[in-house]
């Protein structure tokens, strides 16, 4: 039994070492799909690093026209999701843009789809209006504990 679990053990080291791989977009058509992109191409990164997928949206001044820049890349280091469409004003698009910084490191390749990222607070929120509307289509008190 020991032995499995060191054979287990050492295969896990061995394939640990290997950093994930993620898709690496530098261009300007990057929001498109990168399997079908022949500028996107697949990077291994640092065993430190995750995926990132960077979107930038910012106004071309004097006009009403929004551009879209989309990176995908390894993170440098660690990876800070980061989500300023939620609080992008006109102001804040017309002179340094807003920006959605989403990280993943579930699987290689995760930084292919463009996603919105769910944060705590909405998903608390929608699970707290459907036990709500649960409760007031059986009629009956329902309670709810919340841990974090």
């Amino acid at each position: 039994m020991a032995y499995r679990l060191l054979v287990l053990f050492g295969v896990f080291w061995l394939t640990a070492g290997d950093g994930l791989t993620c898709w690496h977009c530098l261009a300007d058509n990057c929001d498109l799909q990168p399997k079908s992109n022949y500028k996107a191409e697949m990077q291994v990164c640092q065993s430190d690093e995750m995926c990132q997928l960077t979107i930038h949206d910012h106004a071309i001044e004097n006009t009403s026209t929004i551009v879209r820049s989309v990176v995908r890349s390894c993170s440098l280091g660690g990876c800070f999701e980061n989500n300023e469409f939620d609080n992008c004003t006109g102001d804040l698009l017309n002179h340094n843009g807003c920006q959605q910084v989403l990280c993943c490191n579930d699987k290689d390749l995760c930084n292919g789809v463009l996603h919105p990222v769910v944060s705590r607070t909405l998903l608390l929120l929608a699970v707290l209006l459907a036990v709500c509307s649960l409760r007031d289509s059986i009629g009956t008190r329902v309670s709810l504990s919340v841990r974090w």
